[in-house]
């Protein structure tokens, strides 16, 4: 995809967390000891109109047609 994205914000920060439970993660020998880094970000997404559709039972050259062209042509 042709995805465009606006960032409108970025934090970072130490996290804090609370609760670790090693064994919802499938993880049990986990043990959170300093986390390094957090980081959020706010962000404006276009997802652009879909130009090509793929057959997934046909091969990809010959399976892919193109439905219209992007707003940039």
């Amino acid at each position: 995809m042709d995805s465009r994205y606006t960032l409108k914000r970025a934090d970072r920060g130490r996290p804090h967390v609370s609760v670790l439970v090693p064994a919802a993660w499938n993880a049990d020998p986990l043990r959170l000891l300093e986390p390094i880094a957090a980081t959020a970000t706010s962000s404006d997404t276009d997802l652009p109109r879909i130009r090509f559709v793929m057959d997934v039972e046909v091969p990809v050259v010959r399976g892919t047609r193109r439905i219209r062209e992007s707003r940039e042509e």
